[in-house]
């Protein structure tokens, strides 16, 4: 069975619990040496092309640390040193997927979660 399709989004939440084998297979996609992931669903050998598909990784651990020692260190959120912070984020990418992963990565974006208070305001 085949998958093929331009323009998907594949979101991976928590990048933490994935199997260390997952990063090579990402990474040969990610970085253009193979456009196919392959997977059982099922019982079901799957394959699915990936030309076009726009990854995103989410964790709740990754980062967090960091994000939060530069708001409390800064005057706010406003004069973060964002370079600083990506390049720490990179980093803990790094130890736990391997340098192959983190080079595929072509951005890394730090997103805060809305608090109560904000969604509040958004609702209003």
């Amino acid at each position: 069975k085949v998958h093929e399709g331009l323009g998907s989004v594949v979101i991976v939440h928590h990048i933490e619990h994935l199997p260390d084998s997952i990063f090579e297979v990402l990474s040969e996609v990610m970085s253009g040496k193979s456009n196919n992931l392959s997977y059982d669903s099922f019982g079901e050998k799957v394959e699915a092309v990936c030309d076009g598909t726009l990854f995103i990784f989410t964790s709740k651990r990754l980062g967090t640390r960091r994000m939060m020692q530069e708001i409390q260190d800064s005057a706010g959120i406003d004069d973060l040193d964002y370079d600083s912070l990506v390049s720490s984020i990179r980093r803990e990418v790094e130890k736990l997927s391997g340098r192959k992963f983190i080079d595929s990565l072509s951005s890394v974006i730090p997103l805060l979660l809305p608090q109560q208070d904000d969604l509040f305001s958004i609702m209003r």
